[in-house]
């Protein structure tokens, strides 16, 4: 195989990554208060295979 890699001799570069952004701690509270205050929206859905369009029937197997 011309393609193979000796794994003994495997050599890796070890250095420590740099940030590329940043991040400020009044975006992060901001995000935090907007999941901690954010209102369900809660529904009742009922989903049924038979209303679905029938080529993804066909798809999942309920028509032949």
């Amino acid at each position: 195989m011309a393609q193979s890699v000796g794994l003994n001799s495997l050599e890796i570069a070890v250095s420590e990554p740099k940030r590329t952004y940043s991040v400020s701690l009044k975006g992060l509270m901001a995000h935090l208060m907007d999941v901690l205050t954010a209102k369900p929206q809660a529904r009742s859905v009922t989903l049924d295979a038979h209303s679905l369009p029938a080529h993804l029937q066909r798809d999942i197997g309920l028509l032949r």
